[in-house]
């Protein structure tokens, strides 16, 4: 029973439970309060419609909206148009969506989710690479996809700075499994001896995201080609991963003074992070 069914259930019978082996608790369907079923299962069935209609509308906003932004940039499009492209009333887009920022942050999202599963194929795909190779070669993609799209691209980067806490949180969430990704890969790398037994998996895997972000801004302000994009983000992370597969560098590693030594290697890896990302720009 959907979630919806299980709500109006709750409503109409109380507290009997409405999943019991004869389907509604302790009495049978239909038996006492016929008219009541019924009801339920009108109301159920027009919503399950109207949510259904819902998405449906929603969806044909977010293409509408794909095709002018990639068309016309970001900045030239308002939402009348969107609402023309789509065929649906201005208050129709405000109903699915609350600002034109929130399409935006809805598009990126929805490439994440597209990405994911590509991502995930190549990392098994490549598991006998080196660490550095196999997540150039699952980064890849997305690389040409960002640079084929590098227009949306500089407005995401834009957006970025001021964007809502919803829809940073919108964002994290659909790039949470591809940080996941990176730290299961990480922590066999470092069983297998690749990178250091006490490496933070996590700082690391947030860093590989960071240099990915780095990286792709070649596209729209540098005109970079794909190639060349890969081809210095793999050289980053091979830096990074000989620097992290010394078995002495989480003491030995100099800040960025060069003036103090860190005393883990968390704080060696944020340092040396901030260091990459300055020369990245």
């Amino acid at each position: 029973m959907s979630t919806a069914s299980q709500s109006f259930a709750a409503l109409f019978y109380g507290d009997r439970d409405p999943f019991a082996k004869d389907g509604y608790g302790t009495r049978p369907r239909n038996a006492a309060l016929p008219e009541k079923d019924a009801a339920i299962d009108r109301l159920v069935g027009s919503l399950t419609i109207r949510q259904k209609q819902k998405a449906e509308t929603r969806d044909r906003i977010l293409a509408a909206a794909r095709r002018l932004f990639e068309r016309r940039g970001y900045t030239a499009v308002t939402v009348r148009m969107i609402s023309e492209e789509a065929n649906f009333a201005v208050g129709s887009v405000f109903t699915a969506f609350e600002s034109q920022d929130d399409l935006l942050i809805s598009i990126i999202c929805e490439d994440l989710d597209n990405y994911v599963p590509v991502f995930t194929r190549l990392m098994h795909e490549k598991a006998a690479l080196p660490l550095a190779e196999r997540v150039a070669a699952a980064f890849e993609p997305a690389i040409a996809y960002d640079v084929a799209h590098a227009s949306k691209l500089r407005e995401a980067m834009a957006n970025g700075w001021t964007r809502t806490p919803a829809q940073e949180k919108q964002t994290r969430r659909s790039l949470a499994p591809i940080v996941h990704g990176f730290h299961t890969a990480i922590e066999a790398a470092a069983k297998a001896g690749q990178v250091n037994a006490d490496m933070d998996a996590a700082l690391l895997s947030e860093t590989v995201i960071h240099l990915y972000n780095g990286a792709v801004r070649r596209a729209p302000f540098d005109n970079w080609s794909a190639d060349k994009i890969t081809d210095m983000l793999r050289a980053q992370l091979q830096l990074i991963l000989r620097w992290v597969a010394s078995a002495a560098w989480p003491d030995r590693l100099m800040c960025a003074t060069g003036r103090h030594r860190c005393a883990h290697s968390s704080k060696g890896l944020w340092l040396m992070r901030r260091r990459l990302l300055g020369r990245a720009r």
